[in-house]
């Protein structure tokens, strides 16, 4: 039987030069179509959200073995983990909501109505918020993590598609796919403080926290079939 498998690489210091290699493969459900992953810092655990059969893999981190999926709304596609809270939030790209997880117990705690077509996802944990990218609906969802409950809609660019949180100036970016812009939203206050003109298709992000400084990818292809 063919299945899908999660890849885990390691890396090791031999004399000056640095390896890396393949450690193992963790077999998933047949069809799984594993979309995205998150750890969680308090239990090592990875979570997988697997978009074609509604559910996360939810796979211990010293011994690898999957120890239960969690089922969720339809199509997830994104993740991330709140360590305020212990929480993991899997954005159900078809089912326009966020579902939330208990990160001791693998048990769905809660849904979180959210934008149409939610497909990316970052916390804030100097204000104990997660943010949810809303693709059609040009906006993203502020949730409250103690509550999981709706604090803020805020309007960005066209084709919201990846976040990232800079925790040095609490602020977070928005990269919009169809907008060639990235939204800075002030993590405090959840308004737009600035936006900042790109390249075409700005698809991805990240924080560098040695020069307080985000990176953004552009000109990727920014979809995914339904």
């Amino acid at each position: 039987m063919k299945y899908v498998s999660v890849l885990l690489a390691v890396g090791c210091l031999l004399s000056t030069v640095s390896a890396q290699w393949l450690e193992t493969t963790i077999d998933l459900d047949p069809g799984s179509g594993p979309t995205f992953t998150c750890y969680n810092t308090q239990n090592n655990k990875v979570y997988c959200a697997n978009w074609s059969v509604n559910n996360v893999a939810v796979i211990d981190g010293a011994t690898n073995d999957v120890l239960t999926t969690v089922t969720v709304g339809s199509r997830p596609f994104a993740l991330c983990y709140n360590p305020v809270n212990n929480r993991v939030y899997c954005a159900d790209y078809q089912g326009n909501n966020v579902t939330v997880i208990d990160g001791e117990t693998n048990g769905v705690i809660g849904t979180v109505s959210a934008g149409t077509q939610p497909r990316a996802l970052c916390c804030n944990s100097l204000n104990n918020k997660v943010y949810c990218a809303n693709n059609l609906g040009s906006s993203v969802t502020v949730i409250d993590g103690a509550t999981n409950s709706v604090v803020a809609t805020v309007p960005v660019g066209a084709g919201p598609y990846a976040l990232c949180h800079n925790p040095v100036n609490n602020k977070v970016y928005c990269a919009n796919s169809l907008g060639a812009s990235v939204t800075v939203i002030g993590g405090a206050t959840d308004s737009v403080v600035a936006t900042v003109t790109t390249g075409a298709n700005p698809c991805a992000l990240c924080y560098n926290p040695q020069n307080n400084k985000v990176y953004c990818g552009n000109g990727g292809v920014c979809c995914r079939s339904s």
